[in-house]
């Protein structure tokens, strides 16, 4: 069950996201959903980014010692926060609103 390594990096990438933002974990598709309504609400969509973890990635991570898997966790965030870049976090954008990122065992486990 991939729950509690969804719900430890929830946390971690909490703080990358607006204060009130809702994170929904989807286990049995490796993602984790987070919600916000932006900023400026004219445009009165809620924002959504889907973080898909590829199921190597999980697997890569849990079979991983601590010191391993703190430094994917570090470069688990340091790959959302490049992406998020690109997505303007606080600013609606034209469209569904929604974006999506993907890891891969190469984005965040060292070989």
């Amino acid at each position: 069950m991939h729950q509690p390594t969804l719900e430890k990096w929830a946390d971690l990438l909490g703080p990358l996201f607006p204060p009130g933002a809702e994170f929904a974990l989807e286990p049995q598709l490796n993602q984790i959903l987070v919600c916000w309504m932006p900023i400026a609400v004219a445009s009165g969509r809620p924002r959504t980014v889907a973080i898909f973890i590829a199921p190597s990635a999980l697997k890569d991570y849990r079979n991983s010692q601590d010191g391993r898997r703190a430094r994917a966790d570090r470069k688990l965030f340091a790959h959302v926060h490049s992406n998020l870049k690109s997505f303007s976090v606080g600013e609606p954008t034209p469209g569904d609103g929604g974006f999506r990122i993907v890891v891969a065992s190469v984005d965040i486990l060292p070989r």
